[in-house]
């Protein structure tokens, strides 16, 4: 994992905060077999568990608003058992016909927001903020017509990092007493 974070002032009354998040996954396999314990099922890059994330934030802040930029990217994985695709075990794979399709594609997910920071002259200088954005901006809809509540279309993995409502507006406000 890579947490690399940035702040900076570009003048009197703007500001500048960026974070990067980022996962590269070496491994993830499961040892199910009491009997035989070296025998692998490995679980990296199918649905759920891309070797690949990334979510990086970036937000401008001129005065009392700031404008705020988030992109996600889930890597791509395979669609089924990663054993039905490759060679694992010492055994072929053991599905290769399964689909025609036998990834998911990588997808990038963009989210907006804008905050205006009110001082009330009562209380803390953010006492009162009113917000405003929108969610997966360009209506990015879960790969394969994957419902992204619960197992991958391979009937393994998790879909859930899928965003299935797709474009979403929101707004709302928070006051501090």
């Amino acid at each position: 994992d890579v947490n690399p974070n940035y702040r900076a002032n570009l003048g009197e009354d703007i500001r500048l905060t960026s974070s990067l998040i980022y996962t590269h996954n070496l491994k993830i396999s499961n040892y199910q077999d009491p009997i035989n314990p070296n025998f692998e099922n490995r679980i990296l890059s199918e649905v759920g568990d891309p070797t690949d994330e990334f979510r990086f934030d970036v937000d401008l802040g001129l005065g009392d608003v700031t404008i705020g930029y988030r992109l996600r990217f889930i890597g791509s994985q395979v669609i089924s058992a990663y054993e039905d695709l490759y060679p694992l075990n010492g055994q072929q794979p053991g599905n290769l016909d399964f689909a025609d399709v036998l990834k998911v594609p990588a997808i990038t997910y963009s989210d907006l927001r804008f905050e205006w920071n009110i001082d009330n002259k009562v209380g803390p200088a953010d006492s009162l903020r009113f917000y405003m954005g929108v969610d997966n901006v360009f209506n990015q809809h879960p790969p394969l017509g994957m419902m992204a509540t619960g197992a991958g279309p391979g009937a393994v993995g998790s879909a859930g990092a899928y965003d299935v409502r797709g474009r979403t507006f929101y707004a709302g406000f928070r006051a501090r007493f």
